[in-house]
């Protein structure tokens, strides 16, 4: 009976394990779990803040550019203009490694051709240089690369007058779409030629089938420090497509007033002719010559072989340049102004109003 009276005995036996400790812990969680679930709270609420922070930001950004320089063949016959602005609207713009197999159709190799019993002969001038495809099947180059001889003996089968260009099927194969051409206009003092494509030679496909470049041609002169991205056939890559990066990295002209562009790039012999293209697949430039036009001397040199046979390698030997070299370009705005000279402006924007 004693056992009823214990005061310990008042309270039901299921409300013992919570007790005064148990209550005190209980509500010690509960602060924990309200600071944890203040915490949360206020993580989700930052979250959400920065989220609409950066969706403001994004929106604030200019849109990713796209291959406005580049005119790319229509899908089928008849595609509306819009079809080709959509295609390169799609295609993201600044990567190397993406540009490139864009613009890489309109590279050409220009040459010249001889033909023997209906077989035709590429280089019997013993010469190559780099070209760009425009609109209309025009190819633009460089003046020296189509009106003068660099080899020590010329072929007596050599004719300056047969012109060929030839594009790749492949970027791992040397050019096999081979065009016979003409030349249209030529300026030496700016070294620029233009041609047009006027026959496919066997089998290769209808020149309108190839991408085409477009000029740089915004107001001003090319950006300083603007990345560019070259394609051509240097003497030293080889037959197949070689290409480089580098950037505008100065202006100059000629003796001539001509506007020239200084870039880093390295570029060898037969890349001469060749564009300079920016993120947008523009001919910012076209390669004339190693070195600035106005650079009289050379600024760093060595002496660094026997030149004079004396047996020693000292200062009256050849002295020669170290350290690299800039590579001279045509300036975009004397490409457009050459085009407009010769009566050929739609080929600066491709055609397009």
């Amino acid at each position: 009976m004693s056992g009823w009276n214990d005061p310990s005995l008042d309270r039901p036996e299921w409300s013992d394990p919570w007790g005064d400790g148990r209550d005190q812990e209980a509500s010690r969680d509960f602060k924990r779990a309200r600071s944890a679930g203040a915490r949360i709270g206020g993580t989700l609420v930052a979250a959400a803040v920065g989220a609409i922070i950066a969706v403001n930001v994004l929106r604030s950004l200019p849109p990713l550019p796209t291959f406005d320089g580049i005119v790319f063949p229509s899908a089928a016959v008849g595609a509306s203009p819009n079809a080709q602005s959509s295609a390169a609207a799609l295609l993201p713009s600044t990567p190397p490694e993406l540009l490139a197999p864009a613009v890489a159709p309109a590279m050409g190799l220009v040459t010249t051709w001889s033909e023997d019993a209906d077989y035709i002969t590429a280089a019997p001038c013993g010469f190559a240089g780099s070209g760009v495809l425009l609109s209309g099947g025009y190819v633009l180059t460089a003046s020296h690369v189509i009106t003068a001889d660099y080899s020590a003996d010329v072929p007596p089968e050599c004719d300056w007058e047969n012109i060929l260009v030839m594009f790749i099927k492949s970027v791992e194969t040397a050019p096999d779409h081979w065009y016979k051409a003409t030349l249209v206009a030529d300026d030496p003092d700016r070294d620029v030629a233009l041609l047009q494509i006027t026959e496919a030679v066997q089998d290769a496909p209808v020149i309108s089938s190839l991408p085409a470049l477009t000029v740089y041609a915004e107001p001003g002169p090319p950006t300083l420090g603007m990345q560019l991205l070259f394609m051509g056939y240097p003497g030293i890559g080889g037959d197949t497509l070689s290409l480089s990066v580098g950037m505008v990295s100065g202006y100059d002209q000629l003796e001539s007033g001509v506007r020239t562009l200084k870039t880093d790039a390295v570029l060898a012999g037969g890349s001469s002719g060749g564009p300079g293209i920016d993120a947008l697949g523009r001919i910012v430039g076209i390669v004339m010559q190693a070195g600035s036009p106005s650079a009289s001397d050379i600024i760093d040199c060595r002496p660094l072989y026997d030149t004079n046979n004396d047996g020693e390698v000292n200062e009256s030997d050849e002295c020669y340049q170290v350290g690299g070299q800039f590579v001279t370009l045509l300036d975009s705005r004397e490409i457009v102004n050459f085009l407009n000279e010769v009566g050929h402006p739609e080929l600066v924007s491709g055609g397009r109003p």
